[in-house]
């Protein structure tokens, strides 16, 4: 009763108030998020560098700038690509029990031991499988929300022929005959379900259910960020809805699109990759070649699993600031969400500030970048959009804090109406 008496009184009150009752409602419910509908209103005033001296960064982690904390927890939720809440999608990390998220989309994960990069993925029925990497060890804040990205409707093949499944744009994965097996690596007889899913790199809202955090570890083991061409996931069943794959020595080749935003920078060679959960890092299979129809072509050996043809980027280091300038709130924001998208590049760039409300990104090297910041407290409404151009300047994450290599280049500034 308390805590509908102190919702409904919120309408009246200003932001800086709404903004600590708000606190006071995390007190009396828990931890775990909730996200009340508020009517209130930010506006966001961005400053370029060049009127701000160098930031001293604090940090232990130098990709995502937020420093360590008393919290084990990870609050979110997950919803579609029209912003629905999704119910029952199964939240896992590596080792332990997934849990399930509740009719709001909601889940929490709890007891966790402190980490820099944690891999948790998201699966549900109908939907593409997806990674989040998350860090452990500070306030879990008002949560964070993950897209999952609805699967292409199955189509029929038989076994014995094969078949080619087509993208909705084009292209698609062509399997031979007889070339599917069960999971004791019997033949499958009969009809075979194919559900193959592209995701356009080139929309901001597709790129956002891309799994993982767009690093890979090469062949020669080291960890690149990638400058993504396309995404694409195949699911196979058999007529009992039993998981097939690819009998050993029989691969499917594909013949993947390319955006049409993308083509004029897309290389005539380019790299295959695959998602690994476990690390939550794309890991290098081979080689993919542009074709004249203006197709990435190549083959994959695995089904129910996300493929990704892309390039390692020449990046460079960004820092940001996000800082409340109303009234007692005013300071820096900590554990606040920063997204760097690429505007002629499909990568997005992610961390959370530190106790100075400053994050350094690694993005491509000299190109234009849209920033957009999150504040913890209401994590569904966005600061931003403002856009800046990247150093033309190699750099990389130990760079972090050289107010040479890793410039303040924006400070997103968050006030009310």
């Amino acid at each position: 009763m308390l805590t509908q008496r102190l919702i409904k009184q919120s309408a009246s009150l200003s932001f800086s108030k709404r903004r600590k009752l708000l606190l006071l409602l995390f007190a009396i419910v828990g931890t775990f998020p909730v996200w009340f509908g508020f009517e209130h209103a930010y506006s966001a005033v961005v400053h370029p560098a060049t009127t701000l001296p160098p930031p001293r960064l604090v940090t232990t982690n130098v990709v995502s700038g937020k420093e360590p904390g008393a919290a084990d927890s990870i609050v979110g939720r997950v919803v579609d690509a029209r912003n629905i809440p999704v119910k029952g999608v199964q939240v896992r990390v590596p080792g332990r029990l997934p849990v399930l998220t509740n009719a709001k989309g909601e889940f929490m994960l709890r007891g966790l031991s402190a980490s820099d990069r944690l891999p948790v993925s998201f699966t549900a029925p109908g939907f593409m499988n997806t990674t989040r990497i998350f860090k452990v060890g500070s306030v879990a804040g008002g949560g964070t929300t993950v897209v999952i990205w609805a699967r292409s409707v199955p189509v029929s093949i038989d076994t014995r022929r094969g078949g080619k499944v087509r993208f909705r744009t084009g292209g698609g994965v062509t399997i031979v005959p007889n070339s599917l097996v069960d999971e004791n690596g019997k033949p499958v007889r009969g009809i075979a379900k194919v559900s193959l899913t592209l995701l356009d790199v080139s929309d901001r809202n597709q790129l956002r259910s891309v799994p993982g955090d767009f690093t890979a570890q090469m062949s020669d083991k080291s960890i690149r960020m990638l400058e993504s061409f396309g995404v694409f996931e195949i699911s196979i069943t058999d007529a009992r809805g039993r998981r097939t794959d690819f009998a050993p020595g029989k691969p499917a080749k594909f013949d993947l699109p390319i955006p049409a935003r993308l083509r004029r920078t897309a290389p005539k060679r380019s790299r295959l990759f695959s998602f690994n959960i476990e690390s939550g890092r794309w890991l290098e299979e081979g080689e993919v070649v542009l074709t004249e129809q203006l197709f990435y072509s190549g083959t994959i050996t695995r089904t129910d699993w996300d493929w990704n043809v892309d390039d390692p980027l020449d990046t460079t280091c960004i820092t940001i600031k996000f800082q409340d300038v109303y009234g007692s709130n005013s300071g820096p924001i900590a554990n606040a969400l920063v997204e760097a998208t690429g505007v002629s590049y499909s990568t997005i760039s992610s961390g959370y500030t530190n106790s100075q409300g400053l994050v350094c990104l690694l993005v491509k090297i000299n190109s234009a970048i849209v920033i957009k910041a999150y504040d913890p407290m209401y994590p569904t409404y966005p600061i931003g959009p403002a856009t800046v151009t990247s150093p033309n300047v190699p750099a990389g994450a130990a760079d972090c804090g050289d107010p040479v290599k890793c410039p303040l280049v924006i400070t997103m500034e968050q006030d009310a109406d």
